[in-house]
């Protein structure tokens, strides 16, 4: 009698085979977010806009830096280095807190440079001399590099095939605040003054009804 041979589906495969099947999507690796739902616009719309608005507060102090010289009697050289202050002060930012960002939570980071921001920003408004006024246009730019925490985090929320689209747009609302802060800061001094805080109490000072008391300052005024 022939021998009879047996079954494929009989032999049982080897523990440690390897199976040589082309990989479907499920045998992906994990963290690909090709099935993540699409960040909403109005929340790339928010960022956009808050980091045009939050870059643009180490720019607006920059045209109205001959009203700042003669409230506070600075010279030429005084007034360029306070301009240069919230500059210094986004570059610590970057060294200091960007990098948390990696290791920490961003939202929480978001929420606790956000309040930071509005601390310097409120004790910049009331500033009683020039000494205060320089530190708080540090805290101002060191806390406005909370920008480059927020652009990747939106990168981080949008699924690979809209990531380019949502930096793109975060990344033009950051630009169109560096551009427009100076327009929007020079018009509105030009046309409403400053607001300047004394012993007295808080006062506007309008540059129109100065316009006929205006003082030797010509060296301040060419800023």
């Amino acid at each position: 009698m022939p021998p009879v041979s047996p079954k494929t589906d009989d032999i049982a495969a080897p523990p440690n085979a390897k199976s040589h099947s082309t990989p479907t999507a499920a045998d992906a690796a994990p963290g690909v977010d090709s099935d993540a739902p699409p960040v909403p616009a109005r929340t790339v719309w928010f960022m956009a806009i808050s980091t045009g608005l939050i870059v643009a507060n180490i720019y607006y102090a920059q045209p109205l830096l001959a009203e700042i010289a003669r409230q506070f009697n600075l010279s030429v050289t005084q007034a360029g280095a306070l301009a240069m202050t919230s500059q210094i002060g986004t570059a610590f930012g970057m060294l200091l807190f960007v990098p948390l960002g990696d290791v920490r939570e961003r939202r929480s980071l978001i929420t606790v440079l956000l309040i930071a921001s509005t601390i310097s920003l409120l004790l910049f408004a009331v500033a009683q001399n020039a000494l205060w006024l320089t530190i708080a246009s540090l805290a101002v730019g060191a806390s406005a590099s909370i920008v480059h925490v927020i652009v990747p985090f939106a990168a981080h929320l949008a699924p690979t095939r809209q990531r380019g689209r949502v930096l793109g747009v975060v990344m033009s609302g950051m630009l169109f605040g560096i551009l427009l802060a100076r327009t929007a800061s020079g018009l509105i001094g030009a046309n409403f003054g400053l607001l300047v805080s004394n012993d007295d109490g808080a006062t506007w000072r309008s540059p129109r009804s100065e316009s006929s008391t205006a003082t030797s300052c010509g060296d301040v005024d060419r800023l």
